[in-house]
């Protein structure tokens, strides 16, 4: 009985430690993909590890059965050269129309906006309401929002484009600017992160949503893994747990979507 008693354990142990090794072989076994994406996107990606779409990729890569092996976050131009350099698999988020990309279904949505404060009065229903003010707009937002806001830009001497979107907002915030063309995440995000710090109420804003979302897809050298990238979307959709991600991210870090 004392030897049975004695080896027991340690049976036990080495079935839980074979059992481990056989899960860690298995996600190795797993095609392992790397990937670029913008860093001036918070909260969508925070850092290579934390963020609203870093959590949305991972989930489609797991029901794909593939596993992230590196995510490199820089500039568009940047990340787009990883990608036609062969340096990266993926590039999250890219542009329509480059050349020998393949492309996902859409997995995620962007809704740009026009912000105002509220105190200014300002009422925008269309792209011509912005005659006349002054906007800052997001970097390239002229390429992205369509023929007509791309002649306003050209045309208004009064529109700018910032890189960092901090400090858009702060230009809002503090009056420099008449109204920002942003997206609707972003605002709520450095808007709400202005106002746990500052010791004053900040001023409240008014957004309007006059440009339709914006689909967000993810490019990729090899059809294959496209492929493979749109069933893990399906199966992410299909589920619903793109919703509770999204609705779970925004609640864990109390931010208030929409009109403050």
């Amino acid at each position: 009985m004392n030897s049975i008693s004695f080896f027991m354990p340690r049976i036990g142990s080495f079935i839980w430690l074979v059992l481990l090794s056989n899960l860690a072989f298995a996600a190795d076994k797993l095609q392992s993909v790397s990937m670029s994406a913008s860093d001036t996107i918070a909260p969508y990606f925070l850092d290579e590890r934390h963020g609203l779409q870093y959590e949305l990729v991972q989930n489609i890569l797991h029901r794909a059965g593939l596993r992230l092996d590196r995510l490199v976050l820089a500039p568009n131009f940047r990340s787009l050269r990883l990608l036609s350099q062969a340096e990266v698999d993926c590039f999250i988020n890219a542009q329509s129309g480059l050349n020998g990309m393949y492309y996902s279904q859409p997995y995620h949505s962007f809704h740009n906006v026009v912000a105002v404060r509220a105190d200014s009065g300002l009422n925008i229903n269309s792209v011509v309401d912005l005659n006349g003010l002054s906007v800052a707009g997001f970097q390239d937002a002229k390429q992205f929002l369509g023929a007509d806001f791309l002649h306003f830009a050209q045309d208004n001497p009064r529109y700018v484009e910032v890189p960092n979107q901090l400090n858009q907002v702060n230009m809002l915030l503090r009056g420099r600017v008449d109204a920002i063309v942003i997206e609707e995440g972003i605002l709520s995000w450095y808007w709400n992160e202005i106002a746990k710090k500052s010791l004053q109420e900040s001023p409240q804003f008014t957004i309007f949503p006059i440009f339709p979302l914006y689909d967000l897809r993810i490019a990729c050298l090899d059809p294959k893994l496209t492929e493979s990238l749109n069933r893990g979307i399906s199966l992410m959709r299909a589920s619903a747990e793109d919703s509770a991600i999204t609705e779970a991210f925004w609640r864990q870090h109390q931010v208030p979507l929409g009109q403050n």
